[in-house]
């Protein structure tokens, strides 16, 4: 047997909803029903409107009692209380399990909610408000009057309204100020002086990119306010309402959730391609260009790729290679400038196969095979970014938080990559993330080197070999 209060009364049974006969019995059950498994006193099931007042309404109250019973459990042995109990000193007791009560249930949501909520489980904190939410189909006990049972409303609508707000709160720190916007708005319209589901949209329009409409909501509150109470909005509105007015960037995504344990994913989308061919020409190129160019087209070589790679550190070699090359010509030792060519020509030859921003060879420096392996695919995205971006978008290059699966060596999308990726970066902290974000709203970048440019953060050579710009869409 299951009952609903959350709306009309409903009594519901294997075979089908139970019929009541009268309102009197409705209100009675009902009064049991807000104090389930809590012992009610007959008088207390007496105080209420009576239309046509009986002389003793302790009798008629007795009576809707045993009638409920008889409806409640009409196959109870003979001598037996059932599912209500009546007391030895004369009260009555509804025995509901947690189960079968609507409130009951909407009330061990709530507390499994905010469980998770301690524990910074946000999507799961969304999705169980939600679902408690959905118990709700109307006004508590509706269609009965009775004072008694307005009280109990009032309790349960001010459990719903927390919970409202616990759930907006929990849907923005998910950010997902776009797809809650509709409910905040009819929240706000339904409960015009609530400052928690005021903040809420104000949050949630500032982060849509709506930053007068935000303030605009805080002055229709400020003004209801001072018309209803003469009093001024509580101190943590007030500084909601000038961080959106001197446009905080910390306030553009919420605050980053606590680290998880990383749950391996089983890559589903295509490696990159190998390249092995591209890769072998450029190394012979490499090798036989010192000896062709007799030197001089090493220092142009390493300038070129200096550019390529954004990283005029190249220039030092350059110059260092085109020395080497000039001095053994002009004092004649011919058999030194062999010597010079075949170390240009092993250099180059490592220096194409080392990560970007390194004017060292892979191998002269001590790292890790699986950095070396990470360097490798970084590089190769890259080659593929320039002529089909649009590919890696599909794969989830740059974009560890969509988890396909597909290993791009830590590469990061600057222009799409939310908060929570980019403070993974090294030298890239809240503040510094909470400022890309920002600048990137108003336009995307197109280059690694336009956060210093644009007065962000020093570029370091970390962040060169993880960021990655793909193109706007």
């Amino acid at each position: 047997m299951r009952f609903r209060i959350l709306g009309g009364l409903a009594v519901r049974l294997q075979s089908g909803e139970l019929a009541l006969h009268s309102e009197f019995q409705r209100r009675v059950l009902g009064r049991l029903l807000v104090h389930a498994n809590a012992p009610v006193a007959v008088a207390q099931l007496t105080e209420t409107d009576w239309s046509n007042k009986p002389e003793d309404p302790a009798v008629q109250v007795r009576a809707a009692l045993a009638e409920l019973r008889d409806l409640l459990d009409p196959h109870r042995p003979p001598g037996s209380d059932g599912s209500l109990i009546e007391l030895s000193d004369g009260r009555f007791l509804l025995a509901v399990a947690r189960n079968d009560l609507d409130t009951f249930v909407f009330e061990d949501g709530i507390a499994a909610a905010r469980r998770l909520r301690s524990q910074d489980l946000r999507e799961q904190t969304a999705a169980m408000l939600r679902k408690t939410l959905q118990l709700w189909r109307g006004l508590p006990l509706e269609g009965l009057t009775d004072p008694l049972l307005d009280v109990a409303r009032g309790r349960l609508g001010a459990l719903r309204l927390a919970a409202m707000e616990d759930l907006f709160e929990a849907e923005l720190a998910c950010g997902r100020h776009f797809e809650v916007l509709p409910e905040l708005y009819a929240a706000t319209a339904e409960f015009p002086l609530r400052e928690r589901v005021r903040g809420a949209l104000m949050v949630a329009l500032y982060r849509s990119g709506r930053q007068v409409e935000a303030l605009q909501e805080y002055a229709e509150l400020e003004a209801r306010l001072a018309a209803a109470r003469n009093f001024p909005p509580s101190a943590a509105l007030r500084t909601l309402r000038d961080r959106i007015q001197y446009f905080e960037p910390y306030l553009i995504l919420p605050v980053v959730p606590k680290a998880d344990p990383e749950v391996p994913q089983v890559s589903t989308a295509p490696e990159p391609e190998r390249e092995l061919s591209g890769l072998l020409f450029e190394r012979l190129l490499a090798a036989v260009l010192p000896f062709v160019t007799c030197g001089f087209g090493t220092p142009f070589a390493l300038a070129v790729m200096g550019h390529q790679r954004k990283d005029y550190r190249l220039v030092v070699p350059a110059v260092l290679s085109l020395a080497a090359s000039v001095v053994p010509l002009a004092t004649g030792r011919y058999e030194a400038l062999g010597i010079v060519l075949l170390a240009e020509s092993c250099y180059l030859v490592a220096i194409v196969g080392s990560p970007d921003q390194r004017w060292w060879p892979s191998t002269w420096w001590p790292r890790r095979r699986w950095t070396r392996e990470a360097a490798k695919l970084r590089r190769r995205w890259r080659k593929i970014a320039r002529r089909a971006p649009d590919q890696l978008r599909t794969a989830g290059i740059g974009r560890p938080d969509l988890m396909l699966g597909t290993d791009d060596g830590g590469l990061v999308d600057l222009n799409t990559a939310p908060v929570e990726v980019l403070i993974t970066i090294k030298g890239v902290g809240a503040r510094e993330a909470a400022l890309i974000i920002q600048s990137r709203t108003w336009w995307p970048f197109w280059s690694v080197q336009e956060l210093q440019t644009r007065g962000l953060m020093r570029v370091s050579s970390e962040l060169r070999e993880r960021l990655l710009i793909l193109p706007p869409v």
